[in-house]
């Protein structure tokens, strides 16, 4: 029976949310493993452009641990994946959040997270492109007299930080054009 006070004119239980949830995590889930081998075949390509800059500088990357290669392997390949399937994964949470939306904001949800996924991977690829030799030259300058053996993971784990910061920086104006129209609206409403 549709409920008048739910934006969607529907009342779902609490299993029928958590089976929604389970279809659309399997919808990005089924995708991102069946481009896995992908991922892990481009991972390294990734692996040296974040470390390239290092060694320009003179300085060593090591990996310590026993599992430090695997490790780093499987982590850049899921950031790629990321990154490469994160349009998708916006998509399915707005398809995710869309019956609770009002029918005028449906269209601009699901057209705002296409949006902050394809932001959010161009932030991140602007990052690999444009800042990683001169973040890591500053960041690592003197590197040779303190550090002259850095830990890979350690260096990934910046870098990862880094380009999470871009492709959210790059994503934040998708993300504030509904804050914008929102607060206009509310402002409208509460003048005498």
């Amino acid at each position: 029976m549709p409920s008048p006070d739910i934006p969607g004119g529907r009342d779902m239980p609490l299993s029928g949310h958590l089976a929604e949830l389970r279809g659309r995590l399997l919808r990005v889930a089924v995708p991102m493993l069946a481009a896995l081998p992908v991922a892990l075949l481009l991972a390294p390509c990734l692996l040296d452009a974040l470390f390239a800059p290092l060694s320009r500088l003179g300085c060593a990357v090591y990996r310590y641990g026993v599992w430090d290669g695997l490790s780093l392997l499987i982590r850049a390949a899921l950031l790629l994946e990321v990154v490469a399937f994160s349009p998708l994964i916006a998509w399915q949470a707005a398809r995710f959040l869309r019956p609770g939306l009002y029918r005028g904001e449906r269209r601009t949800a699901l057209l705002l997270s296409l949006a902050v996924g394809a932001l959010f991977a161009a932030g991140v690829f602007a990052y690999l492109r444009c800042a990683v030799g001169p973040l890591t030259a500053l960041w690592y300058r003197d590197a040779t007299v303190f550090l002259p053996q850095l830990s890979a993971t350690e260096c990934y784990g910046l870098h990862l930080f880094c380009m999470s910061a871009c492709g959210l920086a790059a994503a934040s104006p998708a993300l504030l054009i509904p804050a914008v129209r929102l607060y206009r609206k509310k402002r409208k409403e509460n003048r005498p």
